[in-house]
């Protein structure tokens, strides 16, 4: 299977966003090769945003990250709005 050159999604770029603007996360880290967006956490550890825009995920490290709501996912995209 090929690797996907696809950067994040305007969803995924939203969300990212919508973490740094409630102040849950404090900056993004890297974008992965493996089609997240890395950000750290204001409170410890760090949020995996898919590049789909489809998956977040919260831990202290990725192997042990677990997924958060879609409503979670839905409000941090709305939140991430940029003209609001």
């Amino acid at each position: 299977m090929a690797e996907s050159l696809a950067g994040p999604t305007v969803r995924a770029k939203r969300i990212a966003r919508g973490l740094m603007r409630t102040g849950r996360a404090i900056h993004v880290m890297a974008t992965t090769k493996d089609g997240f967006i890395c950000l750290r956490s204001a409170i410890g550890g760090f949020y995996w945003v898919a590049n789909d825009g489809k998956r977040v995920l919260r831990g202290e490290n990725f192997k042990e990250a677990e997924g958060l709501q879609g409503g979670f996912i839905s409000a941090m995209e709305r939140v991430g709005v940029r003209d609001r």
